[in-house]
């Protein structure tokens, strides 16, 4: 049942999201190596394990990221409706002081030349037809930063916990689902660029985790159960959340894009990611995934796989039947 998929997929991710910030505390308290790779890798991981709303994942031969500037990629396919929904993300983690976020303004390259690596993402995105996003992995400090804007943070409902057997104690330091965060990479680039050079400020880019955090919000905010027309009684609404699951998520990606107000310079557009039917890069790797069930696919198949995702290092598939 698409409820209780949804439902579970909330709860995992908000434990996921919960363990990542207390890691990456640990690491950074302990001076620790912990690097984006890293996470990410675990994080998929987990995801295959704990998130029923994402049926498949597939890892690629690791190409040049510089190519694309993608970490992994999230395609929904909806088979009802015959059409696809694609995301890219790239991944940065906080730094060690707590108050940046670690290479967004890396570039790409050694000529004097080189590209910015969001230059290259947003780019390769469009021309993929992905909604290209980051996905911050947070450990704070200072709290008053985050945004109180997300609803999932206070919609921990009794349709939850009657559902799922979950008391809201286990919900206790909700501000650690901020632990993995997500925010539109057109936002990010145009915060990126608002900063004002001084003697004191010498930096060309705001990292700054309290600027970009703004318009960001916890990965589980994608299945809010809220948001998805479930009630605090438990009841489902099924006009029109529950019948199209794939709607909900382009809304939620959409409304975030949003917030704060929109500037034209972001040149948001709203058909960016969505595909009739299944991709075809997308339908070959399910067809790979099908062929080699019992046994591991071969390296020169994943290498094949990666060159058509132009290096991501990971696809993310879910099917709406």
């Amino acid at each position: 049942m698409i409820s209780h998929s949804i439902l579970k997929s909330f709860l995992n991710l908000s434990s996921i999201s919960k363990h990542e910030w207390d890691d990456l505390g640990e690491t950074i308290n302990h001076n620790l190596p912990r690097q984006e790779e890293t996470i990410t890798e675990v994080l998929l991981l987990n995801i295959k394990r704990w998130v029923p709303c994402i049926d498949k994942i597939i890892g690629f031969s690791k190409g040049e990221e510089g190519r694309n500037g993608a970490d992994f990629q999230w395609t929904i396919i909806n088979h009802k409706q015959n059409i696809s929904y694609n995301m890219r993300f790239q991944a940065k983690r906080i730094q060690s002081n707590l108050t940046e976020y670690k290479d967004i303004n890396r570039h790409i390259g050694n000529d004097k030349a080189r590209p910015m690596q969001i230059d290259v993402f947003l780019n390769s995105s469009k021309l993929a037809n992905c909604v290209p996003l980051y996905i911050f992995y947070n450990y704070l400090n200072n709290l008053s930063i985050l945004p109180d804007k997300c609803p999932a943070i206070h919609c921990i409902t009794n349709c939850i916990s009657n559902k799922l057997c979950i008391t809201n104690k286990q919900f206790s330091h909700t501000h650690k689902v901020w632990g993995i965060a997500i925010s539109p990479a057109r936002k990010v680039l145009n915060n990126l660029n608002k900063t004002i050079l001084t003697k004191r400020n010498k930096t060309a880019h705001n990292q700054k985790v309290a600027t970009h955090i703004k318009d960001s919000m916890p990965i589980r905010c994608l299945f809010c159960p809220k948001y998805l027309g479930i009630t605090d009684e438990g009841e489902i609404d099924p006009d029109p959340y529950m019948g199209n699951f794939l709607d909900v998520i382009i809304q939620r990606i959409s409304d975030l894009y949003h917030e704060h107000g929109l500037d034209e310079s972001e040149d948001y557009d709203p058909n960016l990611g969505v595909v009739q039917g299944t991709p075809e890069n997308v339908q070959e790797v399910l067809n790979t995934l099908k062929n080699f069930t019992d046994s591991p696919i071969p390296e020169e198949r994943l290498t094949a796989l990666s060159e058509k995702f132009d290096g991501c290092g990971a696809l993310m598939i879910t099917e709406i039947n």
